[in-house]
């Protein structure tokens, strides 16, 4: 993504460029109305500890099985069948110590969880890699989802070549600023 920023007189001008890819994603709207469990982590160095909160949360609230899925190098996804609703399901999801906190400002934004369920041209098919077993019985199944989405991405480090030309017009810019000073 490139950024370009620059103040002319009392005013602060930004411009954000990035190119954009479509990315499938599911929501946390279940027919009901409530939602299900959904987390996004992003970063993660250690799965054992992330795996421990994720219990910690199971345990703390008697959430059913925790699906975890790995959406790319130290990425992670969390999906738990418990329906419930919004607050509550941003309350329970906000417990974890290492969940994304732009995906969690995004959702409460929202009023829904989304996360991606395929790949894009940068990053691989998400990917189940392990089941937090519970005793409690979930309130519904994956094939119970019922609101996907198509939405656009930033594709990470694209701003390359715009991001020089972009730098080219500020120089450009601050001379001019000067010379109208003078």
């Amino acid at each position: 993504m490139a950024r370009f920023r620059f103040k002319l007189w009392k005013w602060r001008i930004a411009f954000y460029f990035s190119r954009v890819e479509e990315v499938k994603g599911v929501n946390s709207q279940t027919k009901s109305g409530k939602h299900i469990l959904m987390w996004d982590f992003d970063g993660v160095e250690n799965l054992e500890d992330l795996v421990l909160d994720l219990m910690r949360i199971q345990a703390m609230y008697k959430l059913p099985d925790i699906y975890l899925i790995q959406s790319s190098e130290g990425n992670y996804q969390a999906y738990c069948f418990k329906e419930v609703d919004f607050k509550t399901a941003l309350h329970i999801v906000s417990a974890s110590k290492y969940v994304d906190e732009n995906y969690l400002r995004l959702s409460a934004y929202r009023g829904y969880f989304t996360l991606r369920i395929d790949a894009t041209e940068t990053r691989p098919a998400p990917k189940l890699i392990g089941v937090i077993q519970s005793r409690y019985k979930p309130d519904l199944s994956y094939k119970d989802l019922c609101s996907f989405v198509i939405y656009e991405q930033a594709v990470k480090n694209s701003g390359g070549v715009l991001k020089r030309c972009l730098e080219a017009v500020s120089r450009s810019l601050k001379r001019l600023r000067r010379l109208t000073r003078g």
